[in-house]
């Protein structure tokens, strides 16, 4: 998670691929298109839509409903997953991925009887469905507290997972872009240690002396594959 978190906000190229994955996705935001026989219904179910997705979507009353749609694109890739909690009045407020974790105050069994169990911050019961979800404050050091997590029921948070069709079973999601970090860091590499050479080249000159002056091409090939004499060494420096 870390290194993928690492690449989303240091390598350029992947920056411009998620900015691109939510224009696609999201875009400026999902719209409500109501399509009854009566259109004054329809025009105010549309600027109800727009008021809240625009103005009260977030909890926290920062984010547009957009911006928080974004929000969960980027959680997928960098992080795997996000959860959206739903408070009373129909406000989102987005739980990062680091704040859903086992409470250190339980065992892994929940309940003996009902044999619930909590896999990385999920509680599941004895098939599998997911039944709450235990979410922890930050603590002093910007980590999750563990040890103060508690849980909010499935029915007011939904799980937001990037997909992983190849592991079914898998509780939590895996990071979209988990898969490309060593090779986006070797990309970065080669491009680090090229404009490095690039610069090592600007920095010195080469002065070739051939016997076939006239003929660039010919002097060249001559000095390359007969006698010649050198010289190499700061361009500044080296002697007209």
């Amino acid at each position: 998670m870390r290194a993928c978190q690492s690449l989303a906000r240091n390598n350029s190229a992947v920056r411009a691929y998620i900015g691109r994955l939510q224009d696609l996705i999201v875009g400026d935001g999902f719209l409500c298109k109501p399509g009854t026989p009566d259109a004054a219904f329809n025009r105010a179910a549309r600027e109800r839509w727009e008021r809240y997705w625009e103005e009260e979507a977030d909890a926290a009353g920062i984010l547009p409903g957009y911006q928080i749609a974004r929000a969960w694109i980027r959680a997928g890739l960098t992080d795997g997953d996000c959860a959206l909690v739903r408070d009373q009045d129909g406000h989102v407020q987005i739980v990062e991925a680091e704040r859903i974790v086992h409470p250190t105050s339980l065992d892994t069994v929940v309940d003996p009887k009902s044999k619930n169990t909590v896999v990385q911050g999920i509680e599941l019961d004895d098939r599998g469905r997911t039944l709450r979800i235990w979410i922890a404050p930050w603590g002093p050091r910007q980590t999750a507290d563990a040890g103060k997590a508690t849980p909010v029921s499935a029915a007011d948070v939904r799980m937001m997972r990037w997909p992983q069709t190849t592991q079914p079973n898998m509780v939590r999601g895996e990071p979209g872009l988990q898969a490309v970090v060593e090779q986006m860091n070797m990309l970065a590499r080669f491009m680090r240690d090229t404009a490095a050479v690039q610069q090592l080249l600007t920095a010195f000159g080469i002065v070739v002396e051939s016997p076939n002056p006239q003929n660039t091409a010919a002097g060249m090939r001559d000095a390359l594959t007969g006698p010649a004499d050198s010289k190499a060494g700061p361009a500044s420096n080296l002697d007209e």
